[in-house]
């Protein structure tokens, strides 16, 4: 997967009601994964609730993972 630059994606951010996003640099990665939290704790927007993954594409691990209070329904 390449990101929208043209380079070879690392990294992947997963934010419920919007999609996925890949990134080259993990700074850039963390510092978007931790708008998007900000963003799933305040309703902010389409991201309001929603859930938000950061993931390394090299083997898939979770390197962050906020769980939005629209899946912690029913649990």
């Amino acid at each position: 997967m390449k990101t929208v630059t043209g380079r070879q994606a690392k990294y992947l951010l997963c934010v419920g009601n919007i999609g996925n996003m890949a990134y080259s640099n993990k700074k850039q990665a963390l510092k978007d994964f931790a708008f998007y939290v900000e963003c799933s704790i305040n309703l902010r927007g389409r991201a309001g609730s929603e859930s938000v993954q950061l993931l390394d594409m090299s083997d898939g691990t979770v390197i962050s993972e906020y769980i939005g209070t629209i899946d912690q329904q029913g649990e």
